[in-house]
């Protein structure tokens, strides 16, 4: 691993001890991955494009159960619904509640757009979309799972005909609360979301979102009523969408969108196929930094997935890309470490390892490896 530390004026940031812990295996690409707490054992939770369902591993690799959803799982969450956790997982157009025993807790239909012509257009287009037979995009590829105005929920993204009724907000016993959909024009429009580009705010009041109606450059803050809280300006790089490195089937529609918090500081950090930096903003709408994962020319690693975790205390922001590298970055957008792979990095994930900071990473072959942070 190669270490490329920056110094601030008032802090040396210090390179983390990153040490492996064990190495798992799935059937194919990861297509989801989460570190959770099952049956009071640390574990990890993952899926992969040629399975169905999903299966939980202690962190030392022990088989604690499988879950057949009936389909590929192509999108997954932790949830705390009642000070209890809860596995959410998207898959076969419907949303699966799991408890930490393995067992389904209820199941949830995604609402599709009712106009026929519409939908005959988009089964027209299903049969020539290699990438929507790849990664599910009539399935649910997207969900996050939070508190909003005071009620724990799941939202969901889905494809094809669930993607034009808008994201959905179900209830934490699998009840459809609301979609998100507004008046435009004389009518009423569904939110249309880019990619996975979504999550809820930490402070509990709103859904961030990138819009496919403004751009990359701008996260929008939903209120529940599908009312506009806020508009926060995002500084972010981009590419040409025909810029890519070779190797593995790219998903130039998903990137990541993730909100929390950057030691105390409400954020925003996000990063996508088509951008050539992942940048983080605080949604008072300061501008905290723009991290450049290909400096060099047009060339476009493609971010597929960021994490945000902490070592020691100090927030840490994990970065997966299409390039076959992991970025372990600062609070403040200050380079740690970075490392490559035999192969794309899918997933990464964050979570605990004996009581230690942890950090998992899926990759397109089929590999998890685990490590401890320090």
């Amino acid at each position: 691993m190669s270490i490329f530390g920056k110094k601030k004026e008032t802090q040396v940031l210090n390179r983390p001890k990153i040490s492996q812990y064990k190495e798992y295996s799935v059937p194919g690409s990861t297509s989801c991955l989460a570190f959770s707490t099952i049956q009071g054992k640390e574990a990890i939770v993952a899926s992969a494009l040629k399975t169905r369902g999903l299966i939980a591993l202690s962190v030392d690799g022990e088989k604690l159960w499988s879950f057949d959803t009936g389909a590929t799982v192509y999108s997954l969450a932790v949830a705390n619904f009642k000070n209890k956790q809860v596995i959410i997982a998207g898959s076969g157009g419907k949303v699966f509640a799991i408890s930490d025993t393995g067992k389904e807790l209820w199941q949830y239909q995604m609402q599709a757009m009712q106009s026929g012509w519409k939908k005959s257009l988009l089964n027209l287009g299903k049969f020539t979309a290699e990438i929507a037979k790849a990664y599910g995009y009539n399935d649910v590829y997207h969900l996050a799972a939070g508190r909003l105005d005071g009620e724990d929920v799941v939202v969901a993204i889905g494809g094809w005909e669930y993607y034009y009724e808008g994201p959905q907000v179900i209830s934490a016993y699998g009840n459809h609360l609301c979609t998100l959909k507004r008046k435009l024009l004389g009518t009423i429009a569904p939110y249309q979301v880019i990619g996975c580009l979504l999550d809820l705010s930490p402070r509990g009041d709103s859904i961030l979102a990138v819009l496919l109606s403004t751009s990359i450059k701008e996260v929008t803050a939903i209120n529940k009523d599908a009312t506009i809280k806020d508009k926060i300006k995002i500084d972010i790089d981009t590419a040409p969408r025909d810029r890519y490195t070779q190797g593995g089937t790219q998903d130039k529609h998903r990137g990541k969108l993730v909100a929390g918090k950057l030691d105390g500081t409400d954020s925003v950090v996000i990063g996508d196929p088509t951008t050539r930096s992942v940048a983080a903003v605080s949604l008072d709408g300061e501008k905290l930094w723009n991290y450049k994962i290909s400096p060099r020319g047009d060339v476009n690693a493609g971010i597929n997935d960021i994490g945000i975790g902490s070592i020691n205390g100090k927030s840490v922001v994990i970065i997966g890309t299409f390039d076959q590298s992991v970025h372990l970055i600062t609070s403040s957008g200050h380079l740690l470490d970075t490392w490559r792979y035999p192969s794309n990095v899918t997933n990464v994930a964050y979570g605990k390892i004996k009581g230690k900071d942890a950090m998992a990473v899926g990759l397109y072959n089929g590999r998890i490896v685990s490590y401890t942070l320090e």
